[in-house]
């Protein structure tokens, strides 16, 4: 299973065209974020890979409609779960803006309870960029992935081999690489 993740492409025409025209490499393509083709609320099988797409929420009613998501979708989770969600986890690389932390708390506390073995992100445009800042995240068993934002026609992006276990980071930055089976991200190039 092949899966390619981008992220806040924000309608740039070049960078839509890229992703239509690699789509057909991959088994999954998500945009994690300010599109979404199935959207939020929804959830698929592909094989033995379980797709939670988690909604935007606002409010304690909306965080009740992720938590319920999570957990129907926790009672019939095959061998993989994958979970799409906008916003990464406050307190992480992945949500470092440069300045703070921008992510959603409910987030990390959610991974702790239902152990996603993935979760998709976006939604922080600079983390990946940033010193201090990461695409990719370990928190307990579960990765957490922020492609990140930039200019020209082809999107910061993430290609993500689950048969074989490797994450690939592509950006303007050049390349990088971790497996899945490693403790922690790989350590950083100073920006």
């Amino acid at each position: 299973m092949r899966i390619l993740l981008v992220s806040d492409l924000h309608y740039s025409m070049p960078q839509l065209d890229w992703v239509v025209r690699v789509a057909p490499d991959y088994d999954l393509v998500v945009v994690a974020g300010d599109t979404l083709i199935p959207t939020d609320g929804d959830s698929m099988e592909l094989d033995d890979l379980l797709v939670t797409i988690c909604p935007w929420w606002d409010g304690p009613a909306g965080r009740a409609d992720v938590e319920a998501l999570l957990q129907q979708d926790a009672g019939r989770r095959p061998s993989r779960w994958v979970w799409v969600y906008h916003w990464p986890p406050t307190g992480s690389p992945i949500s470092w803006t440069g300045r703070r932390h921008y992510g959603d708390a409910d987030l990390r506390d959610w991974i702790g309870a239902y152990g996603p073995d993935i979760v998709l992100t976006g939604h922080v445009h600079e983390s990946p960029f940033k010193a201090e800042g990461s695409w990719a995240d370990h928190i307990n068993e579960t990765w957490v992935f922020n492609a990140g934002n930039q200019i020209g026609a082809i999107p910061a992006h993430i290609d993500l081999e689950l048969d074989g276990g490797v994450v690939t980071w592509s950006s303007m930055l050049g390349v990088e690489t971790l497996h899945l089976d490693d403790e922690a991200a790989p350590e950083r190039r100073v920006v």
